[in-house]
């Protein structure tokens, strides 16, 4: 028996589509099952059809919070105490074509504007977000990066924006990983129609067809595919829904933040000189001057948060209402502390330790990455400012000419 099987490659150049997945992290409900619990069963096997179980046993002086301890907490092997949070949640996947959108850093932050836009919709108390990322070119910790998101988080008046993640070798433990495989499996055996619907052949084999008419059939060939796909995401994973979204091959997506993107590379490649004979390269400079004075950038991380200076117009303008957000990081340096080594070998002080440490006044700050493996490579701090990690040499240089205005010869 022979078996045939449809071609699976791509014959034509671009004719690829590309999602780009953003897992919303939430708390799982307590579920209601349809067994019987234990206490039925007991309550069977005892002769006179009652049991009493023994109720826990609280201390009078017990504060109320503390209970919060056993939901919100876990404990580690060493007994430690580490705050719980969600690895599943909603799962938002924007579906694009290569051959018309790039993945970019301006792309994932349209997709995250959308994103945290319809939660703040829901809860308007919700101002801070941390983005926990891959190390992939399109989300590297450069000035490209840094300056999307800056842009994101004073567009949403956010008052806390981390952008970290793992470190190399370490992705596995990033959630989104797992939500990959449901993902490729819904699609596994999908044949999206290369063909409009009525024709026997697809627009890049009619050879009567102009170059203009066989474009246009293509767009609508793609965009009937993305759709497609779509339909086949509508489900749910691990109890939360999934929302795919169809992004078209002329839909134009990219904020108003987002479209002088040639200004910002050649900003971020310009020279002193060149910034300075340059009206729309200086007003570019002091917005990165401001993004830089609310932020702080590490080896894997890049937070941004709002000030207690009343001279700054947007943290005025805009208070902050996560105050205990933000009055933690002013107290620990206006960013999230550095890991300390613990007293047990092989491992970190806990964030919790940390924590109490901050709010009882004997927290000692340490400086960038110190004593992280990051520091034994080529990664050194900005000794000015103190609040920049450098990657490289071309990397100390561009920060002192955006920000410390340094003429290099």
């Amino acid at each position: 028996m022979t078996v045939e099987y449809q071609d699976h490659n791509f014959p034509y150049p671009g004719h690829k589509i590309i999602p780009s997945g953003y897992l919303e992290l939430k708390h799982k409900s307590h579920r209601c099952f349809n067994r019987r619990g234990r206490s039925d069963e007991r309550k069977e096997l005892s002769p006179t059809g009652c049991h009493e179980r023994r109720a826990r046993s609280f201390s009078p002086d017990r504060p109320k919070h503390h209970e919060d301890v056993f939901t919100y907490f876990s404990r580690d092997k060493l007994g430690r105490l580490h705050r719980r949070y969600p690895r599943t949640g909603e799962l938002h996947l924007y579906c694009r074509v290569a051959k018309y959108h790039q993945q970019s850093t301006a792309k994932h932050a349209s997709d995250l504007d959308h994103i945290i836009s319809d939660i703040r919709k829901q809860d308007p108390n919700k101002t801070c977000v941390v983005c926990m990322c891959d190390n992939g070119p399109d989300w590297a910790k450069s000035n490209k990066t840094f300056f999307y998101m800056a842009r994101l988080w004073k567009k949403l008046h956010l008052d806390y924006l981390c952008i970290t993640s793992y470190a190399p070798k370490h992705s596995a433990m990033n959630p989104i990983e797992h939500a990959w495989a449901p993902v490729s499996h819904w699609l596994t055996g999908v044949i999206l129609p290369a063909k409009l619907p009525g024709e026997d052949k697809p627009p890049h084999e009619q050879s009567r067809l102009t170059d203009e008419e066989r474009e246009r059939k293509g767009i609508r060939v793609l965009d009937r595919a993305v759709q497609l796909m779509c339909t086949y995401l509508h489900r749910k994973c691990d109890g939360f829904p999934v929302r795919p979204t169809a992004i078209l091959c002329k839909q134009k997506e990219l904020p108003y933040y987002c479209q002088d993107k040639d200004n910002v590379t050649r900003l971020l490649n310009a020279k002193v000189r060149e910034i300075e004979s340059n009206v729309k390269l200086q007003a570019l400079q002091k917005e990165f001057q401001f993004f830089r004075a609310h932020s702080v950038r590490k080896t894997y991380q890049i937070e941004f948060a709002k000030c207690k200076n009343k001279s700054c117009t947007h943290c005025v303008q805009n208070p902050a209402l996560a105050t205990g957000v933000i009055n933690f990081l002013e107290k620990a340096g206006r960013c999230i502390p550095t890991p300390r080594p613990s007293s047990f070998p092989g491992h970190y002080e806990t964030f919790v330790n940390i924590l109490h440490e901050v709010q009882n006044g004997k927290f000692q700050p340490l400086y960038l990455d110190e004593n992280m493996p990051s520091k034994c490579g080529k990664a050194f701090s900005c000794a000015k400012c103190n609040r920049y990690v450098f990657n490289s040499v071309a990397d100390h240089r561009k920060h002192d000419i955006l920000i410390h205005r340094h003429k290099y010869l």
